[in-house]
């Protein structure tokens, strides 16, 4: 496996209110260009390599810290994934996690963004592929592999829109946080009714 970023010497130290023990954390610094990232960019802290995965296109940010038992991976989908998603009418977040799907409802609407054409080296991307408004609340498994069986939830995809180059669309709210990438990460972020407007003009969607 190729790392993306190495632990540095500028350190800080953190105590635990309950317990007092002291953490020891280790600021990052990128080894290779990757989504916002470049090589030589400095990040925030983590106390182990364990805490941020080397796969993907996930960082931590500014002076963020993650440790413990913590661990940050990559959420964002794939034009690949995304297109396979499309075909068969579901969509799976967060590498298969409950817990953003759960924050969804009957007939609300999502914009699939993909940065790359493959999850990790794939060709840059940077577009919304597709819109979709979820079909139900049922939240369901599907056995991947022994060890991996992801929930998701069946949506139902509108197959008459176009992608659209993301920072092509003029004005978008959510592009002024300088750091809107993190957001995406989570695996789904809410947008204001202004940037959907926005988003389903570039996409040709007529009926919002």
């Amino acid at each position: 496996m190729c790392k993306k970023y190495q632990l540095t010497n500028e350190s800080k130290q953190i105590k635990d209110r309950m317990t007092k023990q002291i953490t020891n954390l280790y600021r990052i610094k990128a080894l290779k260009d990757f989504d916002d990232v470049k090589a030589g960019d400095l990040g925030g802290f983590i106390e182990k390599e364990a805490n941020l995965s080397h796969e993907g296109n996930c960082w931590v940010y500014d002076d963020a810290w993650v440790y413990g038992h913590a661990r940050v991976c990559d959420s964002v989908i794939s034009r690949a994934h995304a297109r396979l998603a499309a075909e068969f009418g579901f969509l799976q977040v967060c590498h298969g996690k409950a817990g953003p799907l759960r924050k969804t409802s009957k007939r609300d609407e999502a914009f699939i963004y993909c940065p790359r054409r493959e999850i990790g080296t794939g060709q840059i991307l940077q577009t919304i592929e597709f819109q979709c408004i979820f079909k139900d609340d049922y939240i369901y498994q599907v056995e991947k592999a022994p060890d991996f069986i992801p929930f998701r939830k069946d949506v139902i995809f509108n197959k008459q829109t176009q992608s659209v180059i993301l920072k092509e669309i003029q004005d978008l709210d959510f592009l002024t946080n300088s750091h809107w990438g993190m957001l995406a990460r989570r695996g789904f972020f809410e947008i204001t009714a202004y940037d959907a407007a926005r988003i389903y003009e570039a996409m040709g969607i007529h009926d919002g």
